[in-house]
């Protein structure tokens, strides 16, 4: 609203007379703030009717196109104070560290007895070091360590497996000078990537499909001019799988951007609420 104004024109009193809340109804600005592409966060309207919530509770991040967050409406929902918050973000972190080894069982199918196992006892594992963090509910428990799962087990299937696929790939059509199913067809009987073996099969059964592999080669080369070294080529789609993919951010980033917002419009952090 204020855009174009000098920083020294913006006092309280001057911005309530120009935008009243009568004139905001007036201009739908509260029914419209969803689709204001400018910022990523709003005062949801309806939580200002509870007396017992804090500016920092009414303040809602945006999802985007609706995949910028994991599980955006939970997250809405948790009205967990800001020391709770900062709280979160160091268990995540402790988590992170000691219940790394859950990555070496990746490959178990999800929902066999020995995954089921293995997930329980990263639970108990996450539940004795929550009892070091006084403000940690089971709730919050149990969603870092589904959390701390998703972000393994997407790195490690969608970045780390897809990363040495892609660089053959380009290798192949940049170098040799052949197509893309050409590429694959070679890198199939070769027998490179066991473990990408249905995604390469499904490209090359269905020929006229604008695949997820095709979309994401040409998301992570498209910066990679056909000259470049192939020690070269391989940095940059390394840092391309690692900065460009998409991925829905959890618990954690969205805890991680609303302090940053909070702090830096300068709300009430220490400001109590109900807990989740």
């Amino acid at each position: 609203m204020a855009q174009g104004v000098p920083m020294d024109e913006l006092d309280d009193m001057t911005l309530r007379k120009e935008y009243s809340p009568e004139a905001l109804e007036e201009t739908y600005y509260f029914s419209d703030y969803d689709h204001d592409d400018s910022i990523d966060w709003y005062f949801d309207p309806d939580h200002s009717v509870h007396s017992y919530l804090s500016d920092y509770h009414r303040l809602v991040l945006k999802n985007g196109d609706g995949t910028r967050y994991l599980d955006w409406e939970k997250y809405c929902s948790w009205f967990t104070t800001y020391e709770t918050d900062e709280e979160y973000l160091k268990y995540f972190e402790e988590i992170s560290k000691k219940i790394k080894w859950i990555k070496r069982y990746m490959e178990f199918e999800r929902g066999s007895p020995e995954w089921i196992e293995v997930e329980a006892r990263g639970f108990r594992q996450a539940v004795e070091i929550a009892l070091d963090f006084p403000h940690m509910s089971f709730d919050l428990a149990l969603t870092v360590r589904s959390d701390h799962i998703f972000n393994t087990r997407f790195d490690h299937f969608d970045r780390e497996e897809i990363d040495p696929l892609l660089f053959e790939i380009w290798k192949r059509l940049t170098k040799r000078k052949i197509t893309f199913r050409q590429a694959l067809e070679q890198i199939q009987q070769e027998n490179m990537f066991p473990r990408q073996e249905k995604c390469i099969q499904f490209v090359l059964d269905n020929s006229s499909i604008y695949t997820r592999l095709q979309s994401t080669f040409d998301t992570c080369v498209e910066d990679i001019s056909d000259e470049t070294p192939e020690d070269e080529g391989r940095r940059l789609i390394t840092m391309a799988v690692w900065s460009k993919l998409h991925k829905e951010k959890t618990w954690n980033e969205y805890i991680m951007r609303k302090i940053e917002i909070a702090k830096h419009i300068g709300l009430d952090l220490q400001a109590t609420c109900i807990r989740i």
